[in-house]
């Protein structure tokens, strides 16, 4: 599965370096030199360099030798082909959490999941309930089972989380 990983900026000096804003916790790995990425226009590279420089991730690729090269992929997304399913315990991808059915300890349909906020504290479950998204804290205290065969997240919410259904937990 391809999997943002972060956008290519501007040229940094005259050899073929970009600037890159990592979309992910793990920019050392993603970004190795020899790994194979995607761009958004389809275009495939290889890393050949990647170093971090005063506050930015500068990366070569093989093939592009200067700025000009390198200007003409300013802004395009960056790819890189994963395994969703090798994950350490109790972490997941969000394409693995996408369309889960949301349900309380007693069985309750609360929702569907539509995407992820990153949070400094925790990242956040958006839940569509169907009037509103809720934004669920990705917390032990409130989700209790997560199970991925049946698509189903099993939830211990607080009351007020979800108000229509707060009689019904």
């Amino acid at each position: 599965m391809l999997l943002e990983i972060g956008r290519i900026g501007k040229a940094h000096g005259i050899k073929g370096e970009a600037t890159v804003e990592a979309w992910t916790d793990d920019p050392e790995n993603r970004f190795a030199s020899g790994t194979k990425i995607k761009l958004s226009n389809g275009t495939d590279l290889e890393v050949s360099s990647i170093k971090f420089h005063s506050g930015t991730w500068l990366i070569g690729f093989v093939g592009i030798n200067d700025r000009n090269e390198i200007e003409k992929l300013r802004n395009q997304t960056i790819f890189a082909e994963i395994d969703i399913t090798d994950n350490a315990q109790d972490e997941y991808h969000l394409q693995q959490l996408l369309d889960c059915q949301v349900k309380s300890l007693n069985g309750t349909f609360l929702g569907k999941v539509i995407g992820l906020t990153k949070n400094p504290g925790q990242d956040l479950l958006q839940v569509n309930s169907g009037k509103q998204t809720v934004l669920v804290p990705m917390v032990k205290a409130i989700i209790k089972e997560i199970n991925l065969s049946d698509k189903t997240i099993k939830l211990d919410p607080p009351l007020g989380l979800f108000p229509d259904e707060a009689e019904n937990i």
